[in-house]
């Protein structure tokens, strides 16, 4: 379980409730990317996905990454109601994004995992995939198109931290020009130097934490504006 205490956060008090509400509603219309970490069990990171892939009472496309091996119960990450076989669901697996983006090669299977990925190239070919996504007569409004990634633990086992980090600015850029929310897990500790380096290359860090007898909880660090949501229960019902 993860330990951490709220002085272990970004920021050691909580911000102002309506500071933190602004602006987390900016992000929300101009796109963002948030990172989610916390040693918790698979079941809490897929709540937590529940959360930020958005209520099916709203009209939402949703697009969920799984870079290596699937993670148990795909549809689990998705909001009650819904599956990866839903219309407006599209889900891609890591061998139909590393087919167009690692040059085929005769060498050892060893030489072949540790291939770099060709950024530029993952660019064009998640451009190119959400384009399906997009609607035919009109832009995305804030808010609507959301992605998620499992995980990007799997991305840093392959390819290294210096790619991890290419690949989530990449994702980033998408998400701020579609206006969209993307978010990936990090199954590692909130305050490990991976999680923490990795944060500064998205807009939100979420810290999920357990703790015994007491429901799962959140905790929302926006970067770029320093301000901390506290720690809030992950709601389970979604």
């Amino acid at each position: 379980m993860d330990n951490t205490t709220v002085d272990q956060m970004p920021r050691s008090t909580v911000s102002d409730p309506q500071q933190f509400t602004i602006a987390l509603d900016e992000l929300e219309q101009t796109g963002c990317l948030a990172l989610i970490t916390g040693t918790v069990d698979e079941t809490v990171r897929a709540t937590c996905s529940r959360q930020l892939f958005g209520a099916i009472s709203r009209p939402h496309k949703r697009v969920l990454i799984h870079p290596g091996a699937n993670a148990l119960r795909l549809s689990s990450y998705l909001p009650h109601g819904i599956t990866t076989t839903t219309s407006d669901v599209l889900s891609i697996t890591g061998a139909r994004l590393r087919g167009e983006m690692i040059t085929p090669s005769n060498s050892t299977d060893i030489e072949q995992t540790t291939s770099p990925i060709d950024c530029t190239l993952f660019s064009r070919r998640l451009a190119s995939l959400l384009a399906d996504t997009e609607p035919t007569t009109d832009t995305f409004t804030p808010g609507e198109l959301r992605l998620g990634i499992l995980t990007t633990g799997e991305l840093l086992d392959q390819y290294g931290q210096s790619v991890a980090q290419t690949l989530l600015t990449t994702v980033e850029n998408q998400m701020r020009d579609r206006c969209g929310l993307a978010h990936c897990h990090l199954p590692v500790g909130s305050e490990s130097s991976i999680a923490t380096t990795l944060a500064e290359h998205t807009a939100i860090h979420i810290h999920l934490r357990e703790r015994e007898g007491l429901p799962p909880e959140q905790c929302w660090y926006l970067r770029d504006a320093d301000c901390c949501s506290g720690w809030i229960p992950l709601n389970s019902d979604l």
